[in-house]
């Protein structure tokens, strides 16, 4: 289980990076990805370092752990912001 929660965790890493870099989505949303990913390497690292710390570990990751459903929110609510002034793909004469 606690090794799935590293994989899981690892794929925030790259998003959360994407998210800063890009200019679709605010920075901040990056962060809180980055922030995401943090809790939880430390939420897994307690499980192969020291297994009795586990239960305190899990309880103190889980708020870090909302910035998925943060960023969820985000794109279903606002969406991302599209410069009007640069041409879509759909809007190019063939």
């Amino acid at each position: 289980m606690a090794v799935s929660e590293l994989f899981w965790g690892l794929r925030l890493l790259p998003l959360g990076a994407l998210v800063m870099r890009s200019r679709f989505l605010p920075r901040w949303l990056g962060i809180v990805l980055l922030v995401n990913w943090l809790a939880y390497v430390a939420a897994f690292l307690p499980a192969i370092v020291a297994p009795a710390y586990l239960p305190m570990a899990s309880h103190l990751a889980t708020i870090p752990e909302f910035g998925e459903p943060v960023f969820i929110l985000w794109l279903l609510i606002r969406g991302i912001r599209v410069d009007p002034s640069v041409p879509s793909v759909a809007s190019v004469p063939a």
